[in-house]
């Protein structure tokens, strides 16, 4: 997501969901400077599976692009993890046990 538009201090959260990207893509864009991002400007984010079609996760910062293990170094994002895309049918069957089918 993009979460250019934030307030400092105001920030979203997104944690312990499970994203499928369609495409290699960062799954987190944000201003500022990647060697000093600033806590107050970017959302609250751990503990996601992020799925895509190379497994790699990647976040953009400043126009920079990390990899997770870099930006979880930096303190940000911990427990995310990147995995390769899953089956339809996988995906099929996480959607239909969070509607308790």
């Amino acid at each position: 997501g993009d979460f250019n538009s934030v307030i400092p201090g105001f920030v979203d959260g997104y944690w312990n969901n499970t994203c499928v990207q369609g495409v290699d893509t960062p799954y987190f864009d944000v201003d500022g400077d990647p060697n000093n991002p600033q806590n107050n400007t970017i959302g609250v984010m751990h503990d996601n599976r992020v799925y895509n079609p190379s497994g790699k996760l990647q976040i953009s910062v400043g126009g920079q692009t990390l990899n997770i293990a870099d930006w979880q170094a930096k303190g940000f994002d911990k427990g995310t993890q990147g995995f390769p895309m899953p089956s339809d049918d996988q995906i099929l069957a996480w959607g239909k046990a969070v509607l308790g089918m």
